[in-house]
Parts: C-alpha cells; structure tokens; sequence
C-alpha cells in the first residue's frame, strides 16, 4: 500500500451496505516510532443505495461493469463531493 491508494471493500449484511476504505499515508509507527508508510481504515455502517448509486460519509458511486482487453469485469466508480466529481 502507498501514499493515496485506496482499497474498497463492500459487506452485504441483513440488506445493508457496509463500506470500508482502507487508504495509505505518511506517518509515524506507534511501535517503531520510525516514519513510513501507514494503512488506516474507515467503515461505514449507513451506506445508503438509491437507484444504483451508492452514498457514504462525502462519497458516493456506483458499482459498474467495463470491458479490458475483450473481458467484462466489475469495477467501483466513486465521486468526491458534488455528483460528478471523480475521485
């Protein structure tokens, strides 16, 4: 994991969205007290989905499908702040 990279894991619970976003930064090691590169997460339990876009914290997005190189995979689009600005 490096500075600004992001890892998005989905949990579907009792009909419920749950989004966790685990990112990278610069910092101290609590243990080591040595800097470098650090992992933190942040869930999200109230995950709201309305009309196939998805809601959390100042995100939103929704779950996609595109084709790479003749194969359809399955991708997250998230927005940053009003709709339409891209993350």
């Amino acid at each position: 994991m490096s500075e600004e990279e992001w890892d998005l894991v989905v949990f579907l619970h009792n009909n419920n969205l749950i989004i966790q976003v685990w990112n990278g930064y610069w910092g101290e090691d609590y243990y080591t007290k040595e800097q470098g590169s650090l992992s933190r997460c942040q869930t999200f339990n109230h995950v709201r989905y309305v009309n196939g876009q998805f809601y959390f914290g100042k995100y939103s997005g929704r779950f996609v499908d595109y084709n790479e190189g003749g194969h359809m995979r399955k991708a997250a689009l998230l927005f940053f702040g009003p709709p339409g600005v891209f993350l």
